[in-house]
């Protein structure tokens, strides 16, 4: 996904494991557990035009991102 911000957050819910890289940087894992809530997926960014990729297990519930 493209984005133009310096945050990005996921809402998620359920159970598993959420795999985010920034660019060409290493992938970091976010563990998703219960009831929809919001998740840090990219924080401290400089803003610039940026690529995000995502790798959802099954099990999560992916409702939306915010950018800031």
């Amino acid at each position: 996904m493209r984005f133009h911000a310096t945050t990005v957050r996921m809402v998620l819910a359920g159970t598993g494991t959420v795999r985010v890289r920034q660019g060409d940087g290493a992938w970091r894992d976010i563990d998703v557990s219960g009831v929809p809530r919001s998740y840090p997926a990219v924080t401290g960014s400089d803003g610039a035009d940026a690529v995000l990729d995502l790798q959802v297990a099954t099990g999560v519930e992916v409702y939306s991102f915010t950018f800031g």
